[in-house]
């Protein structure tokens, strides 16, 4: 199952409110993948972060079922080109969770 996340409120660098929460859910989604011994758990469940600008150092590190995908332009992002990336590229995500108000 491939789950896609709009990780952009995550990736500012001075987080308050929103941006604190979808850090942590981040944090935690990424946890669902590792055991306690640092092993995957979890092969079936893939996710595809969705940013309009590269990922912060502090995000949770790529690997095989956990990847961010950069959109540009970053200009009306949310009510254009993460929409229509949603829509014309694939694999689309089974499952698409968005932590703001954005559609």
């Amino acid at each position: 199952m491939l789950i896609g996340i709009d990780g952009n409120e995550a990736n500012t660098k001075s987080r308050v409110g929103i941006g604190e929460y979808s850090f942590e859910l981040l944090k935690q989604f990424k946890r669902f993948q590792i055991s306690p011994s640092g092993t995957h758990v979890t092969n079936n469940l893939k996710f595809q972060i969705y940013l309009k600008s590269n990922p912060l150092l502090d995000l949770p590190e790529e690997s095989e079922n956990w990847q961010y995908r950069v959109i540009r332009p970053g200009k009306l992002w949310t009510q254009w080109r993460l929409p229509l990336d949603l829509y014309l590229n694939s694999p689309r995500p089974d499952v698409f969770f968005s932590p703001s108000h954005y559609a």
